[in-house]
């Protein structure tokens, strides 16, 4: 009898240790006997959060020079008086790109925001270096000063004061006093952007157009 009851012990103690074993999940990794497949911890960080079309375990890929948003480099400005003498304090241009909005580039006086009615207009040409696509440009204006911005391709505009032309659109106008950003027309792209003064602000004694400071976002 005592034989009987040890044998029946062990046949118990034995299928509860076959029953407890069969609820212990299978190694990471491994396939269960259901065809479900259990992934390694780092397998699971690595799938946390990454971006689509990203590898598991490397980063984002960063958003190029260029893009929607990204600061442009205006690396030269030149004074343009296309009807005028075709000068204008050429040697104050270097205090728009000097970073300091205390400082600016002023043109000649007049004795009317008009221009003393001989001209309809002047203004200074930015070089960006190269072709970009333009989607705001910052003013930093001294005086209440209006006028309409340009983009264009064409360096005669920058090197030899062509004339505003029919290759020309507005892609946009600015009026204001102090910072004042002008969101250009959509598809508006350029390696020169033409600020062209068309009313300018009283500067003691005189009326001139004033320019202390720009900037320009793709």
């Amino acid at each position: 009898m005592a034989i009987g009851i040890l044998v029946g012990v062990l046949v118990f103690a034995l299928a509860l240790a076959v029953w407890g074993l069969s609820r212990v999940p299978p190694l990471p990794g491994l396939t269960s006997s259901d065809g479900e497949t259990f992934a390694t911890a780092a397998e699971s960080a690595g799938a946390t959060d990454t971006p689509e079309g990203t590898e598991p375990g490397t980063s984002a890929p960063e958003t190029p020079a260029g893009s929607a948003g990204a600061p442009l480099s205006i690396t030269a400005a030149k004074d343009y008086d296309p009807l005028g003498d075709g000068a204008e304090n050429s040697d104050r241009l270097a205090q728009i790109l000097d970073g300091d909005s205390e400082t600016w580039w002023g043109s000649e006086g007049y004795q009317t925001s008009a221009f003393s009615g001989l001209k309809s207009g002047l203004g200074v040409v930015l070089d960006l270096r190269e072709s970009s696509t333009i989607s705001e440009v910052t003013l930093q204006l001294p005086g209440s000063t209006s006028g309409t911005l340009y983009a264009t391709d064409d360096a005669a505009y920058f090197d030899s004061g062509k004339a505003l032309g029919d290759d020309l659109t507005e892609a946009g106008s600015f009026s204001g006093e102090g910072s004042v950003t002008t969101p250009v027309a959509d598809g508006t792209s350029g390696r020169y952007v033409i600020v062209w003064f068309t009313e300018i602000s009283r500067d003691g004694d005189w009326y001139r157009a004033r320019l202390a400071g720009v900037s320009a976002t793709s």
